[in-house]
């Protein structure tokens, strides 16, 4: 009789620890559709406050950016300002950076997936689309451009950072900055997906935003 109440014991601890866990997963995800929400209101707010952003028509779409990647790139091109862009891959950011390049005269942006060759220039800013199916291309492109086409106050965006094979460029581009002895700090942002933020030491007060 005990055993059969000490099993029955069991099962209901893990009937609880189940439920407990269920409940947990879901907390964090609407945790992360409430972030969501937030830079989504923000970054609307701010996109109708810029005049050099005539389109305004800039939102998330279904495997595209999100709107934690859309206000942290708005973030940077307006407190930032950089130079020389360069996106691995095409989307809604390039909305952003190609309306930014048309009013700041003196900024030039490069996109790798509408046929542009990267050039050798100081990038100061490199965004990584999140990549999709057998495209990896920008994994091994991105290190090539450490340290030599890497400005040296720099931001570089790695979107959807949390699957494995993002992780793992991540890691290497960790690798090549050190071994290159370039001081950067990182943070990641988590919202309906996460981007991890790599900046030179100048840049690193946009962890605040």
């Amino acid at each position: 009789m005990d055993l059969l109440k000490e099993k029955d014991n069991i099962h209901l601890h893990d009937f609880i620890d189940s439920k407990f866990k269920a409940l947990e997963s879901h907390l964090s995800e609407i945790k992360l559709q409430n972030e969501e929400l937030r830079k989504g209101l923000i970054f609307n707010n701010l996109l109708h406050h810029k005049d050099w952003i005539k389109d305004k028509d800039i939102i998330p779409a279904k495997g595209s950016a999100n709107y934690s990647l859309l206000y942290i790139l708005l973030v940077i091109l307006d407190k930032i300002q950089p130079e020389n862009i360069l996106e691995f891959g095409f989307g809604q950011t390039t909305k952003l950076t190609t309306q930014y390049e048309k009013f700041f005269k003196t900024a030039n942006s490069s996109n790798t997936s509408n046929g542009q060759n990267i050039v050798n220039k100081k990038y100061d800013l490199i965004i990584i689309g999140s990549s999709s199916g057998s495209d990896k291309i920008h994994t091994t492109n991105i290190l090539d451009l450490i340290p030599q086409n890497l400005a040296e106050d720099f931001v570089i965006i790695l979107d959807d950072a949390e699957p494995e094979s993002e992780q793992n460029t991540a890691k290497l581009i960790f690798e090549k900055l050190d071994e290159n002895n370039i001081k950067y700090s990182k943070f990641y942002q988590h919202a309906s997906k996460s981007q991890l933020i790599i900046t030179s030491d100048k840049y690193k007060f946009i962890s605040f935003y």
